[in-house]
């Protein structure tokens, strides 16, 4: 998605992957029915919280976008990676409302969805516009309050992944993909001054989670070779982008943000990658 910014040693090899449940019978008779139904609620399940984690974390690159853009870094991908995220959440939110409306009974979910499809225009709107440091504080509100409910409209699928090991990395994966951008997007904030000890704040913690994150995931005994080596990729990216993050004196701004920036995107496509990779071994 964004090889740009990748040096042709961080290129890897992109894996796509496409999944379908199909609606099995409950037939009280047959166990291999009552297997091949339960096979099919696990992946409509796992598919949910696909689609949730995508939006919730290009909601929080479109926020570092345009936080980005007012200092003048990189706004030229800025604007283009902003149209396409954009893109990618409607397509997401379409997909996740038109699963959500074939269940029976799924009253909360669809109410929650509802208020979604209400507020994601008005943050679409703002974006889609020059970016402006008076609507920052809108932009700010409604995307805290979208990833928020976005969360809430998972309900209990989130139980579902916890149950099971390959779910918890997989979840935790896509927790990943948020944090990084979170990050960033503080970094930016806080270089516009806005907030700035609460930006800190929010910066050490978030940094903590995603170091405590990347070492359960390490770890996972499902770790394919290929995830292994995605997560080495991404060991090697994390220190540089800390270092960052970091710095104390903005003695070279402009080259500063450009880091950043570039920094965020290039650790985000390893995270996307290792996302998709445990959404396939949770779906076989």
């Amino acid at each position: 998605m964004v090889e740009q910014f990748l040096s042709p040693g961080f290129v890897v090899r992109r894996r796509f992957l496409q999944t379908s449940a199909g609606a099995a019978a409950l037939v009280l008779s047959s166990p291999s029915v009552f297997a091949a139904k339960d096979a099919s609620l696990g992946q409509s399940q796992v598919s949910q919280i696909d689609l949730v984690i995508k939006q919730r974390m290009l909601v929080q690159r479109c926020v570092k976008f345009y936080a980005q853009s007012l200092l003048n870094a990189r706004t030229s991908d800025s604007k283009r990676l902003t149209t396409d995220s954009i893109a990618r959440i409607d397509a997401a939110h379409a997909k996740q409302v038109e699963e959500e409306s074939k269940k029976e009974g799924n009253f909360q979910s669809m109410n929650v969805l509802g208020k979604i499809s209400k507020e994601w225009p008005k943050l679409k709107a703002i974006l889609l516009k020059a970016p402006n440091e008076k609507a920052l504080p809108e932009v700010l509100q409604i995307s805290e309050s979208l990833v928020k409910q976005l969360n809430q409209s998972t309900g209990a699928a989130d139980m579902y992944l916890s149950r099971s090991p390959i779910g918890v990395l997989f979840a935790t994966s896509g927790k990943q993909t948020f944090i990084s951008q979170r990050i960033a997007t503080y970094y930016f904030l806080r270089a516009l001054d806005h907030a700035t000890d609460e930006a800190s704040r929010i910066i050490t913690d978030l940094t903590r989670d995603y170091e405590v994150n990347a070492r359960l995931l390490e770890k996972g005994v499902d770790n394919t070779t290929e995830i292994k080596f995605l997560h080495q990729l991404g060991g090697t990216q994390w220190p540089y982008f800390k270092e960052a993050i970091n710095v104390k004196k903005r003695e070279d701004p402009t080259q500063l943000d450009y880091n950043v920036a570039t920094a965020a995107e290039n650790m985000l496509e390893v995270l996307e990658r290792i996302s998709l990779l445990y959404y396939k071994l949770a779906t076989e």
